[in-house]
C-alpha cells in the first residue's frame, strides 16, 4: 500500500526548469564575511583533532612502553604540535577569505 502512494507522487512531480541567465552572476553578488562566532567552531574543531593526535600518540605509547623516555616520544610530541599549530594557521588565514551570499 505504502509503495502505491510513492509511486502516486512521483508520477506526478514535475521538476520546473529554470533559466540561468536569469541568476545573478556570482561575481557581482557581494560576499558577506563569516561571523566572528565561527571562530569557535574553528578553534573547537581543532581541540578535537588535537584530542585524537594525542589520543594515538598515547595509545602508540601503551603498546610500546620502552620509547616512552626515548627519542620517539619528543619527536611524536613536536610532530604533533607542529601539525595543530599548521592546522590552527591555515583555519585562521582561511578564515578571512571565506564569506557567503545570497542570490
Amino acid at each position: 500500500m505504502n509503495a502505491d502512494r510513492n509511486t502516486t507522487t512521483m508520477e506526478s512531480f514535475t521538476n520546473t526548469s529554470i533559466d540561468t541567465s536569469q541568476l545573478p552572476r556570482f561575481e557581482a553578488v557581494d560576499f558577506e564575511p563569516l561571523q566572528a562566532d565561527y571562530k569557535k567552531v574553528i578553534f573547537f574543531n581543532t581541540a578535537v583533532f588535537a584530542l585524537i593526535l594525542i589520543g594515538i600518540l598515547g595509545a602508540f605509547l601503551l603498546i610500546n612502553p620502552d620509547m616512552v623516555f626515548g627519542t620517539v616520544l619528543l619527536i611524536g610530541i613536536l610532530a604533533i604540535v607542529f601539525v595543530i599549530m599548521m592546522t590552527l594557521v591555515i583555519a585562521l588565514v582561511s578564515f578571512h577569505k571565506k564569506g557567503f551570499a545570497f542570490r
